[in-house]
């Protein structure tokens, strides 16, 4: 079964370990301040900064993402972390085994304090790389010796843990986005009691008397949709369907 967590009960999909060997084939389609608001654990004003860094392209340096290294001017810690997929799929470890050693993908590096991220020109996929202490400059990129810093590696996810797929990956960011996507896009819902649509701020109107004008009314009380059931019924179907995709692929001879 996949280390897949996902859930369509909350706003993002969480995966511990994917594979990030077809890079670009999933970009990131967020802002830049809903995935770096998502590291909770780096203090707030340090977020707050790092999203103004990066929005403005204000690097601290540019490094070759290779199969084994990252190389700048800098030297940084080869694992890339809590990388971000799709819309709201985030992914604690990445791998990139698969890469043919020659290969360098291009990345913009953003650093506060001891806390980095990382930007792929080839997909945006904002994601966390880690400086560590000593001399930088270790693929030849730039050049000069690095501040000293504090190295704070992840551990590498335990080798019996399959990373997801890239399908898998794209099927939990479905999931996520039809979890947070309101029900009138995604239905097309027609109120029973008219054309109003109700949204927090549109309380007072009352749905029986609506003539486009406020109406004193009591607020109506949230009651689910059957077709939120629906939503989420098609969302778990699309992950079996990929799954079993990739378990006949797997039991396939010859696969």
């Amino acid at each position: 079964m996949s280390t897949l967590v996902a859930s369509a009960v909350v706003a993002t999909a969480m995966l511990s370990n994917c594979s990030w060997n077809h890079p670009g084939r999933n970009p990131y389609r967020g802002t830049v301040g809903e995935a770096v608001s998502r590291y909770i654990d780096i203090p707030a004003p340090v977020r707050t900064r790092l999203i103004a860094k990066i929005e403005s392209g204000q690097a601290d340096d540019t490094a070759a993402i290779m199969r084994d290294t990252i190389a700048g001017k800098y030297d940084y810690s080869p694992q890339i972390t809590d990388m971000h997929f799709g819309q709201r799929t985030v992914c604690g470890a990445v791998t990139r085994d698969e890469w043919a050693a020659t290969r360098r993908e291009m990345g913009k590096v953003y650093c506060v304090d001891n806390h980095c991220l990382i930007v792929p020109k080839i997909c945006g996929n904002i994601s966390r790389v880690h400086r560590v202490a000593g001399e930088g400059g270790g693929g030849g990129i730039g050049g000069g010796a690095a501040p000293a810093t504090v190295a704070v590696p992840r551990p590498a996810a335990p080798g019996w843990v399959r990373a997801a797929s890239p399908d898998e990956v794209a099927a939990a960011d479905t999931m996520a986005e039809m979890a947070t996507t309101p029900m009138t896009q995604l239905s097309g819902f027609a109120s029973p009691f008219g054309t109003a649509s109700y949204a927090p701020d549109l309380t007072s109107r009352n749905p029986s008397t609506d003539t486009g004008l406020a109406q004193p009314g009591p607020a109506p009380s949230p009651v689910p949709e059957p077709a939120t059931f629906g939503m989420l019924g098609a969302g778990l179907a699309v992950l079996c369907g990929v799954m079993r995709r990739r378990a006949r692929r797997e039991a396939a001879p010859g696969a």
